[in-house]
């Protein structure tokens, strides 16, 4: 399938129904089929930022059905490649690296589908709810994530700053680490948020609240330990 791309398959526009054809696709096809359905975007002139953009937006949504480390690792997977694809040389590599995210993601919803109780939460479906600010949001966190994710979206669609809620997000998840996966999923989701255009960005940034930590949670030994010896 990769060489049925067209020979300027990274150029094109973005185009968010686009994007929102393969977000659906990717909740339903085979791997097959979503890496068909990419090919056929991308031979209609769409950007391969586009496909990227719909394969990162599904990975969100694959952590706010459910946060685990399955879904988890669709977000750092999709981070990774997507590195991968923008440091390559070979053109070959960057249609492989492309298209293989697309079918990962796929795979990795067989596992998030085993539960399918979660199955109507969808990223670009997210109600968003009213918040004051960010402490409120980081403190309904500890009571309830998917509150938090409607709060959040709420608060940047009102104007709050994507960079303080990405700040406040990295800073609870040293002070309230519960183990490595804290700190590479927080890091891989601000990255993916950066590298989005189009206007549903924020609704990924929302969704990643899923697996952060809130301000009620317990702080992490070591770094109480690390704060008494520095005397803060």
């Amino acid at each position: 399938m990769a060489a049925k791309l067209p020979p300027d398959w990274q150029s094109g526009r973005d185009d968010i129904s686009a994007a929102r054809t393969l977000l659906q696709e990717l909740r339903t096809a085979s791997s097959e089929q979503a890496v068909g359905a990419s090919v056929r975007v991308l031979a209609d002139d769409v950007s391969a930022h586009t496909v990227w953009e719909a394969l990162m937006m599904f990975a969100a949504e694959l952590i706010l059905r459910r946060n685990t480390i399955f879904a988890l690792h669709a977000s750092t997977t999709a981070n990774a490649m997507h590195y991968c694809y923008l440091v390559a040389d070979e053109d070959r590599a960057r249609r492989l690296l492309l298209l293989q995210a697309v079918a990962f993601m796929v795979r990795f919803r067989a596992f998030v589908d085993a539960d399918p109780r979660t199955r109507d939460r969808k990223i670009d479906a997210i109600v968003p709810l009213q918040a004051v600010d960010l402490d409120e949001i980081f403190r309904t966190i500890s009571r309830s994530r998917v509150e938090a994710v409607r709060q959040a979206l709420g608060w940047l669609r009102a104007g709050g700053d994507a960079a303080a809620l990405g700040a406040r997000a990295r800073w609870y998840a040293t002070l309230k680490n519960r183990g490595t996966h804290d700190i590479k999923f927080t890091e891989a989701m601000l990255e993916n948020y950066r590298w989005l255009r189009l206007p549903w960005r924020d609704a990924l940034l929302a969704s990643s609240l899923m697996y952060a930590n809130g301000s009620d949670d317990r702080d992490d030994v070591v770094v109480v330990r690390a704060r008494t010896l520095l005397g803060v």
